[in-house]
């Protein structure tokens, strides 16, 4: 019978190698075994399948041409021992090479993705397909593929609820490594029935609640810069959700300042009201705090959240939101280019006139821009300390697309590619600091 190689140090570099089975070879679990013989029907292409596999005995047998093909082979474990030995090799296989194989699983085909994932963990499920049947000459479906893509995702950030027990481990070694800055983990304690409680072996264990980070030195950077703070939330695309909610400042060059990050359970106002008491804390409480600008797109929660922590703070609408609700109720391109208008008009008898325009074209619109005071969303209204007229919340939305892809990562490891990214941000900053120190000296 034909085979691979049944030295394992150096299965997983086998690629077209083929040598023969030999009996009384040794396995040292029988997932070893397993996974020689799915190597070896993977590459040989025979359609093999465990008829018998329990604690003592695997039976492996061939379905090829038609379950006419005779070849088996018997493994079995060594007793008082962890050891497996093949013991038996029965016929030879007369059938021919098959295209599709249930025996090649997502677990095996996830442990050869592994590579490729670390470099790649946005590879696409048309990439694996079409690598299986280039490398081996076999066929896989869609979903096996996509299985088999989680699996070595796994493999590779660890898995989802594993990381939510080292929430703890993670948030000290950022104390440690991090002097003076913010790290706080809330959780809640056990929900669950009767029926919970009486079960064997239930675990009792708190459950992850909320996280929030703020560097210091993210803070020290946003008191050298632009008293404007934008504030929004984004979904995680993980397995269990939630939600990212972030501050972001505006540095001199008017580029993005992440200040601080959290993630919590939802947008509520539960939520933004425990994220902006520890935000307010960092950035010097709430007197110094009245003094900075806050941009939003108005979620939910938030503004009555703003008005309890920091009553009379300056608040600014982002307007490309606030026109997609506009729009909802009042359509049309001559509105559109009139409420851009009023909100730049830099004083106050531009947007009288902008305004009367929409009032002629509809008086609904009209109303409805009415109702949210023009100290929000027009420029003749903002207070000149900030030295910010803008608009719109872009920074944020600049964050958020930044970390797309860290947010569909388990907790630890997409709250560990955010603080690379920052610190690796903060580096690039540096060097092009020092350049431009050397060219002004010159």
């Amino acid at each position: 019978m034909v085979g691979v190689s049944l030295s394992l140090p150096h299965l997983r570099n086998l690629k077209t190698c083929v040598t023969e089975w030999e009996v009384g070879t040794y396995f040292v679990s029988k997932k070893e075994f397993q996974d020689a013989v799915r190597t070896f029907a993977v590459h040989s292409g025979r359609n093999l399948k465990f008829d018998k596999n329990d604690k003592r005995r695997v039976k492996v047998i061939c379905r090829g041409k038609k379950g006419s093909c005779e070849s088996q082979m018997h493994c079995v474990k060594i007793p008082g021992e962890e050891t497996w030995q093949l013991r038996r090799i029965k016929g030879k296989h007369t059938c021919s090479r098959e295209y599709k194989l249930r025996i090649m699983n997502s677990d095996w085909l996830g442990d050869k993705l592994h590579s490729r994932v670390k470099k790649n963990s946005n590879l696409q499920l048309k990439t694996i397909v079409t690598r299986v049947h280039e490398k081996w000459n076999m066929g896989v479906c869609w979903s096996k593929a996509y299985r088999a893509r989680g699996k070595a995702i796994d493999l590779v950030d660890g898995s989802f609820r594993e990381q939510y027990t080292r929430i703890y481990d993670y948030a000290h070694e950022l104390l440690r490594s991090n002097k003076e800055s913010t790290v706080c983990v809330t959780n809640k304690p056990f929900q669950g029935n009767e029926a919970d409680l009486e079960a064997l072996g239930a675990v009792f264990c708190p459950h992850f609640e909320r996280l929030y980070i703020c560097f210091k030195g993210c803070k020290d950077s946003f008191f050298n810069c632009r008293s404007v703070i934008g504030l929004d939330g984004c979904f995680l695309k993980g397995y269990y959700g939630g939600m990212l909610l972030a501050a972001i400042g505006r540095d001199p060059n008017d580029q993005m300042l992440p200040i601080a990050y959290a993630v919590v359970e939802g947008e509520t106002k539960e939520s933004w009201n425990w994220f902006l008491e520890l935000l307010i804390a960092d950035l010097g409480g709430p007197r110094l705090c009245k003094t900075y600008t806050f941009i939003s797109d108005q979620q939910k929660g938030l503004l009555p959240t703003m008005d309890e922590l920091l009553p009379d703070v300056d608040q600014r609408f982002c307007v490309r939101h606030l026109y997609n609700n506009f729009r909802k109720k009042h359509p049309g391109k001559k509105l559109k280019e009139l409420m851009w208008r009023a909100a730049k008009a830099t004083y106050e008898n531009a947007f009288i006139d902008a305004m009367k325009e929409i009032k002629d074209i509809r008086e609904g619109a009209y109303e409805y821009l009415k109702n949210i005071h023009a100290k929000h969303w027009s420029k003749h209204k903002f207070t000149g300390d900030q030295k910010c007229d803008t608009l719109v919340n872009n920074m944020s939305e600049t964050f958020n697309s930044t970390i797309i892809i860290a947010r569909g990562k388990p907790v630890v490891t997409m709250c560990e590619d955010i603080r690379v990214y920052l610190m690796e941000r903060w580096e690039a900053n540096r060097q092009k600091a020092a350049i431009l120190v050397v060219i002004l000296i010159l």
